[in-house]
């Protein structure tokens, strides 16, 4: 399998109303990769030295959830910008009502998962390790599941009763 890790820095919710009854939720994060973890290009440029944009939506009230063939996202390179911002990836990933309110609800709780593992499809690892994604040939990569871990706190009365 082909998998991605990224640490968060960040998080940001994202209410939006519209027009025409559009509406949208969206989870935006703010992720690194972790320091095991290398994507590049066929030039072995790493792609994400500055760092990616993960947007995780509601897929059932989202106006911008993507209709894929197969998978739940994409990962798409946005390049250097000529005034001198950085390139960087952005990640787009569509959940299940539920799974989006779960994950809503424990970051809303303070309790935002350390890492959120991606398994891509169309790269493949290279003799160091990395993924290597060919950009000009595929443009857009496909997220095939995202999964998260929130650690949450254990409430000492709780610990002793399983103990009884």
């Amino acid at each position: 399998m082909n998998i991605l890790t990224l640490s968060p820095q960040f998080a940001n919710l994202r209410i939006e109303a519209g027009e025409h009854e559009s509406s949208e939720t969206r989870l935006d994060l703010r992720c690194w990769l972790r320091d095991s973890n290398r994507l590049v290009d066929r030039q072995s440029t790493d792609l994400g030295d500055s760092g990616c944009s993960l947007r995780i939506y509601d897929a059932s009230g989202s106006i911008r959830a993507e209709s894929l063939q197969h998978g739940i996202g994409s990962v798409r390179y946005r390049p250097p910008s000529p005034n001198g911002l950085a390139g960087d990836c952005v990640i787009q990933a569509n959940l299940p009502s539920a799974a989006f309110a779960n994950l809503l609800a424990l970051c809303l709780a303070g309790h935002v998962s350390r890492h959120f593992h991606l398994t891509l499809d169309e790269v493949k690892y290279d003799p160091s390790g990395a993924l290597v994604w060919d950009k000009e040939a595929i443009p857009c990569l496909t997220v095939l599941s995202i999964s998260a871990e929130a650690n949450l706190p254990l409430v000492e009365e709780s610990v002793h009763a399983v103990d009884a």
